[in-house]
């Protein structure tokens, strides 16, 4: 499956121009703590009171911009394009955050919710690669166009990351840098462009999310059969957990990575995005091959923070003029 992005529109905390959100990891940025210009007033102090905000029409509000600034072009995407929604992954602690986030999305974009083939993707950091797999089995029902939106925040985490200590402060070198944001990609299958080559996803709860990265790496270098890999695209936002589930497994990579692979974690230039992560990725993939930044195959891995995960390989096909 070649996919191309026709058009794309980044609102993220630390940038919410377009171009320069999907350069962050590209270009040379001063060491800070918390951009004071981050959508939702997230401070260095982190005294937030999330109990203050309207977190469905804040998040509401993020999609807005999305939508001001796409080109007249594509003004109407929604009419013929499925939308594919990448939303937080559901938790057993708020059950219904996605069920209240959706009622006010629906309420104040009525029209991006009439597509028969739309469909939500509640899974956090790793909606993106499960929704690559069901876009294949749109694909084969004669689907060539959609749009993906991502949304998400990390407002109302704050209290759980304050309370476990993972949030990165003036005397820490180490920790998460919270975020937020929307992206919005419209997709179409062509005959060259950026091939999604393979997309898999594992389920297991945290305490198991290693065992999880060790299938999906097996699988992945099943499918390379000793290609080399360009770019791991992995997880990393701070938090040391995260980064031991994926470092673990790292070694059923063996024999497709060498020193010249190179290892991208995109969330410590924007921060945590949550849901958004996947597709930010996917993003920063496609402009890295048109850009000539990339040659080879990249593998994408995505964690969500409880239960699902998800892996993507890509590689590029054509002269990459599109999008």
């Amino acid at each position: 499956m070649n996919i191309v992005l026709d058009e794309i529109r980044l609102n993220i905390g630390v940038e919410a121009n377009t171009l320069a959100a999907m350069s962050l990891p590209y270009v040379a940025t001063e060491s800070q703590l918390i951009d004071e210009s981050y959508v939702g007033g997230f401070s260095d102090s982190f005294n937030i009171d999330a109990s203050n905000i309207d977190i469905e029409q804040h998040i509401s509000q993020l999609i807005a911009p999305l939508l001001q600034q796409i080109s007249s072009e594509h003004a109407e995407f929604y009419l013929k394009r499925p939308i594919f929604w990448l939303m937080p992954e559901v938790t057993t602690t708020q059950p219904d955050v996605i069920e209240r986030w959706l009622a006010q999305l629906q309420m104040d974009y009525p029209q991006l919710f009439k597509h028969a083939q739309s469909q939500i993707f509640p899974y956090g950091r790793a909606a993106l690669p499960i929704a690559l797999a069901n876009l294949k089995g749109l694909v084969s029902k004669g689907i060539t166009e959609v749009a993906l939106i991502a949304v998400d925040s990390s407002i109302g985490d704050l209290s759980r990351c304050l309370a476990e200590d993972l949030l990165i402060h003036r005397d820490s070198e180490q920790g998460i840098l919270p975020s937020e944001g929307a992206a919005l990609a419209l997709i179409s299958i062509k005959p060259e462009g950026l091939t999604v080559e393979f997309s898999q996803q594992s389920l297991a709860v945290e305490t198991q999310r290693y065992q999880a990265v060790e299938s999906l790496f097996k699988e992945a270098k099943s499918h390379l059969a000793e290609r080399h890999i360009a770019k791991l695209y992995a997880p990393g936002n701070g938090e040391p957990r995260l980064l031991q589930d994926w470092l673990g497994g790292y070694i059923h990579l063996a024999g497709c990575i060498d020193q010249n692979s190179e290892i991208v974690q995109t969330a410590y230039y924007t921060g945590e995005l949550g849901g958004v992560t996947g597709l930010y990725n996917l993003i920063h993939i496609y402009h890295s091959y048109r850009r000539g930044r990339t040659k080879g195959a990249v593998v994408q891995l995505e964690l969500s923070q409880s239960l699902h995960h998800g892996l993507a390989i890509y590689s590029w096909t054509g002269n990459g003029q599109h999008g």
